[in-house]
C-alpha cells in the first residue's frame, strides 16, 4: 500500500512542479485530502529541518520555549538512521548547512503552497490576480 500510495503521490506531485499551470487548468483535480497529506508531510519536513536549523545556529528560534523544542528535537533525531527524515541521501542530522537551509525554506514554501491551496478548495481563500502565496 505504501509504495502505490508513494507513487501516485510523487507522480501527481511532480506534474504540478514541472506544470504548475495545471492547478488552474481545471483538469485532473487534486483532491483536497492529497493535499492536506502533502502539507503534513511539508510540515514534518519544515519542522525538522527548522529545529536541525535553530540547534545548528542557522536560525533564530521566535521564542526560548521554541529553541528549547527544537534543540531537544534535534537532539532526540541526531544520527537515528531509521528514524530521522532523509535530504537527498543525508539524513537532516547528517546534511550540510546549505541542504538544511534549503530544504527548510523550500518545506515552509511547500507547506504554504498546500495550506492556500487547501484554502482556495474550502473557499477560504480566493485566487488573487497576482499570486503571493509564497
Amino acid at each position: 500500500m505504501w509504495s502505490y500510495f508513494r507513487l501516485f503521490f510523487s507522480n501527481n506531485y511532480w506534474a504540478l512542479v514541472r506544470d504548475p499551470e495545471k492547478l488552474f487548468a481545471g483538469s485532473e483535480v487534486v483532491q483536497r485530502a492529497t493535499l492536506e497529506t502533502a502539507r503534513d508531510a511539508a510540515n514534518h519536513y519544515f519542522q525538522r529541518c527548522a529545529a536541525e536549523g535553530v540547534t545548528r545556529g542557522y536560525f533564530e528560534a521566535e521564542n526560548d520555549a521554541n529553541g528549547q523544542w527544537s534543540r531537544q528535537y534535534a537532539d532526540k533525531m541526531a544520527g537515528r538512521q531509521s528514524d530521522d527524515l532523509l535530504l537527498g541521501d543525508k539524513i537532516v542530522s547528517e546534511a550540510g548547512e546549505g541542504v538544511v537551509r534549503v530544504a527548510t525554506m523550500l518545506s515552509l514554501r511547500r507547506l504554504r503552497l498546500c495550506g492556500w491551496l487547501i484554502g482556495v478548495l474550502s473557499g477560504e481563500a480566493e485566487i488573487p490576480d497576482e499570486l503571493n502565496v509564497l
